[in-house]
């Protein structure tokens, strides 16, 4: 059961949810990456918000995709870290390669977790009726809303972090060439 211990990968991700200046986790990044996906679930069941079957095959094909292409960026991060680093941001681009490794696997579980919903979603549906006119219950919306708010989060804070590391990347070479 350990080989498939997801805790770790959870655990984190959490500690990333921290203020850089105070090193205390952030209420901000609690909220926003906790509380604000549980809202939107709990507003989706309040709305009586419903997913079909055509909606729940290309939430599979989107998270699926997007699982193969997280697996990619997480090999671009892992050349970040084998290449040999100088200067004085060295320290802080090691934590930033660090937290996106534990971001970018959270956001693969989430992928995973998403998939997996789905195709039970999919199955029970097409049990229900064969024509795909059933929808999602209360919980399996709620899933889909929680973890899909999550990823998309999680997605968005992986971008800003890459971009930053990519456009330091670029001005520690630029430095280079021109000394």
């Amino acid at each position: 059961m350990n080989k498939i211990n997801i805790f770790r990968i959870v655990a984190e991700h959490v500690a990333t949810l921290r203020d850089a200046r105070t090193d205390r986790m952030s209420a901000v990044d609690v909220f926003t990456f906790a509380v604000l996906p549980l809202l939107l679930g709990a507003a989706g069941i309040y709305e009586k918000v419903k997913f079909s079957y055509d909606v729940l095959t290309a939430i599979l094909t989107a998270f699926s995709i997007f699982a193969g292409l997280l697996l990619n960026l997480l090999l671009l991060v892992f050349s970040f870290v084998e290449r040999p680093q100088y200067g004085t941001l060295q320290g802080i681009r090691k934590q930033m390669l660090q937290e996106l490794h534990s971001n970018i696997s959270f956001a693969i579980l989430n992928s995973i977790v998403i998939v997996v919903v789905a195709i039970v979603c999919v199955v029970r549906v097409k049990m229900v009726s064969p024509t795909g006119v059933a929808y999602t219950g209360a919980v399996a919306t709620f899933l889909f809303i929680f973890f899909i708010s999550n990823f998309v989060l999680t997605l968005l804070m992986v971008l800003k972090r890459m971009h930053v590391l990519l456009a330091q990347t670029v001005k520690e070479s630029s430095l280079k060439r021109s000394a």
